[in-house]
């Protein structure tokens, strides 16, 4: 009979996570061999059910296409902003005989760049969130609250500042960073 690793039969601490290739053998679970899809993992431990990880690419599949999405309007808008001010446009179908017209979609195709680009450093921000989240180091408090999509401009101003006897004073936290980037953020949105 082959010796056994150490510390192989012993359960993890109740709440620690260990990523793993096979799933802990309890009663209720049965042994997987590899996870279905290469790239996934799975975690858990011997007190709770195993969650199956997606891949990253996939995780991430949403900020990219907003980062695509997002290039190609403003590439787009800027190629129609200078098709429509140069003598001779290189693209006439792009010019409207009413000038208003012109103007009207210049300001929807701009709209449509600041919605865009507020939507992506949303997803960013989220992203970043659960990746900092789920580290080895972890997040604190204040950082998780200051990336939520959830808080408003007032909640990151507050978070921003604390106050010291009294006084409102800059807080030199860690989450000081991200609140000036999801400030800055909440401004122009």
């Amino acid at each position: 009979m082959a010796a056994e690793p150490p510390g192989q039969d012993e359960p993890a601490p109740a709440g620690s996570l260990r990523p793993t290739s096979v799933l802990p053998v309890t009663a209720s679970l049965p042994k997987a061999t590899s996870p279905p899809h290469p790239g996934t993992q799975f975690t858990g431990s011997a007190h709770s059910q195993a969650t199956m990880l997606r891949p990253v690419w996939r995780q991430l599949m949403l900020p990219w296409v907003f980062v695509l999405l997002s290039a190609s309007w403003i590439i787009f808008t800027f190629y129609f902003a200078y098709n429509c001010t140069v003598h001779d446009p290189p693209s006439p179908s792009l010019v409207f005989a009413k000038s208003s017209r012109t103007i009207l979609l210049l300001s929807i195709l701009s709209q449509g760049t600041i919605f865009l680009l507020g939507e992506l450093s949303a997803t960013v921000f989220e992203a970043v969130r659960w990746a900092r989240c789920s580290s080895e180091r972890g997040i604190t408090a204040f950082s998780f609250l200051v990336l939520s999509r959830g808080t408003g401009l007032a909640g990151v101003i507050r978070l921003l500042w604390k106050t010291n006897a009294g006084w409102p004073a800059l807080s030199m936290n860690g989450h000081c960073i991200w609140a000036l980037q999801r400030l800055i953020q909440c401004i122009y949105n």
